[in-house]
């Protein structure tokens, strides 16, 4: 499964879950927006580290990694690129 299609389907259940029906852009700030709240984005980034296999640093902990669909895609893909 490509990668942006994984998150928006990770997405679509957090949000299924918490009641949340509206649609979203890619570029469009997920914290700002209430999409994700601070529970969220710690089940998210456990999500990314067991489903694209990387292990994160406290350095890439930073909000602005996983804030868009768009910023978490090049995220992962760069970090997919540097462990081949």
């Amino acid at each position: 499964m490509e990668v942006r299609e994984s998150i928006k389907n990770y997405l679509a259940v957090v949000m299924e879950e918490n009641g949340i029906q509206e649609d979203f852009a890619d570029d469009e700030s997920l914290i700002e927006s209430g999409i994700i709240d601070s529970l969220s984005l710690l089940k998210l980034i456990a999500f990314i580290d067991t489903e694209f296999q990387i292990s994160l640093t406290l350095d890439e902990l930073d909000t602005n990694n996983f804030d868009t669909t768009d910023h978490m895609v090049a995220f992962i893909e760069r970090r997919v690129n540097l462990n081949n």
